[in-house]
């Protein structure tokens, strides 16, 4: 609904809505056992994020010296950012429905 009315580009970067990704660094080389940041080359943008190739990780596809930095911080959550965020159970099918179909 945002691309449609205009409010939202795909090649915006994701920092003019989230200002807190501006000016974000890279890992140099993903193999390597230490990370070593570079300023990026480019800004994420909206586009990315959606095709998935924006670079963020999830920490659990790989054992790359970024995904073992990932998971240790998630371990340092509080247990109550660790659960997700909705229980599915909650939800019914025909609720989803309808909102899908308004």
């Amino acid at each position: 609904m945002l691309y449609e009315e205009g409010k939202l580009k795909l090649d915006d970067p994701v920092s003019k809505y989230i200002p807190e990704f501006k000016g974000l660094k890279v890992v140099a080389d993903p193999d390597a056992e230490e990370i070593m940041q570079v300023p990026a080359k480019r800004e994420m943008s909206v586009r990315d994020l959606l095709r998935h190739t924006s670079g963020l990780t999830y920490g659990i596809f790989g054992n790359t010296a970024v995904d073992k930095l990932y998971r240790k911080s998630i371990e340092l959550l509080p247990k109550r950012l660790k659960r997700p965020p909705m229980n599915p159970r909650r939800c019914s099918t025909r609720k989803v429905q309808s909102a899908n179909t308004q």
